[in-house]
């Protein structure tokens, strides 16, 4: 009786055990879908709280990455990793483009598997006025002015 009272034990922690691995599973899943996109906002908290947590990978062409890019970012305006490129696929990642919509951005967040964008692109993060790096001048201002303005 012993041994089979034993066996129904195992048997139902056995039982538990699975349950909770596949809903946990399920939770997994569900957390990496529902947050493909991180709002402009909370990304600017991210990169004040622990700036070297997270890599911000551009893919809008060069210019555009001189006139105004995120703190810290990395412009791939070709959309490809090269060898040589300055990333760590294994990162906390967040892509930016243009307005977030371009198909560019699918293929890299397969590359680097769990992979955000930021919701809107640069123009949402320029639309919320939060503080960007330039690379030009524009003595007259007639551009977009000092960075985090518009």
């Amino acid at each position: 009786m012993v041994t089979g009272e034993r066996l129904l034990f195992l048997g139902v922690i056995f039982f538990l055990l699975a349950a909770l691995l596949a809903e946990g599973r399920q939770a997994y899943r569900a957390s990496a879908a529902g947050a493909r996109e991180v709002p402009a906002s909370d990304l600017y908290e991210r990169i004040r709280q622990a700036p070297a947590s997270i890599q911000i990978v551009d893919i809008r062409p060069l210019e555009d990455f001189k006139d105004g890019h995120l703190p810290g970012a990395v412009n791939l305006p070709e959309a490809a990793l090269a060898p040589h490129a300055p990333i760590d696929r294994y990162k906390r990642t967040v892509i930016v483009s243009e307005d977030g919509t371009e198909p560019a951005v699918e293929g890299l967040r397969r590359e680097f598997g769990a992979a955000q964008t930021l919701a809107g692109g640069m123009s949402a993060w320029w639309k919320a006025r939060l503080p960007e790096e330039s690379g030009l001048f524009d003595p007259s201002k007639k551009a977009r002015g000092p960075a985090g303005c518009l």
